[in-house]
């Protein structure tokens, strides 16, 4: 497969890699869609990274056995490598996962990790489908872009009276504006 590095100060490559293998409990995902989050500082400053994006939404094309998802669902990349079972991620609190899987000892390699490549391996459980209608470009941005102000406005339970002042209009920034509108508070940026 192939993937982005970035190999210096505004120097990005494609290179070839191992395609990722299914495990058990860990499915092959073909990307369709990954934005772009913070990755855009290290190619400015020129700090190499082969590890590039950790948000995504594709198309399951290996199991390692029947399980939760089959060949050819369309699913959200969660970020990071929860371990689904401890009480924080039983919780839906995975961000703050107590077991975190170290990527390269459970597979041996980083190959597979990046979300800006061809392919990616990720557990079954942090996968959730897309719903029909809903394109991949739009579904990749609930994690990162949507998906902490969405949670954040939950909990304070934002509504059409409220005044939500935004500092900042990169990509958490302004899935911050497009949430405060959706719920129908006023928006200062």
């Amino acid at each position: 497969m192939q993937k982005a590095v970035i190999r210096g100060e505004r120097d990005v490559a494609i290179v070839d890699v191992p395609d990722p293998q299914p495990k058990d409990g860990w499915v092959v995902v073909k990307v369709h869609a990954a934005p772009m989050c913070t990755e855009y500082k290290g190619y400015i400053a020129g700090r190499p990274n082969d590890q590039l994006g950790h948000e995504a939404a594709g198309e399951v094309v290996a199991v390692a056995r029947p399980g939760r998802l089959k060949l050819g669902d369309r699913v959200v990349v969660m970020p990071l490598f929860a371990c689904g079972v401890c009480a924080l991620c039983l919780v839906g609190d995975y961000i703050h996962c107590e077991r975190s899987h170290d990527f390269r000892a459970v597979h041996g390699t980083d190959d597979g990790r990046a979300t800006m490549a061809q392919y990616l391996l990720k557990p079954d459980w942090l996968l959730p489908v897309i719903p029909a209608g809903v394109s991949y470009e739009r579904a990749s941005l609930a994690c990162c872009a949507l998906g902490p102000s969405f949670g954040a406005f939950e909990t304070m339970r934002v509504g059409a009276f409220d005044t939500v002042l935004i500092v900042g209009a990169g990509p958490v920034g302004l899935g911050g504006i497009v949430n405060a509108r959706y719920r129908g508070a006023r928006v200062l940026v």
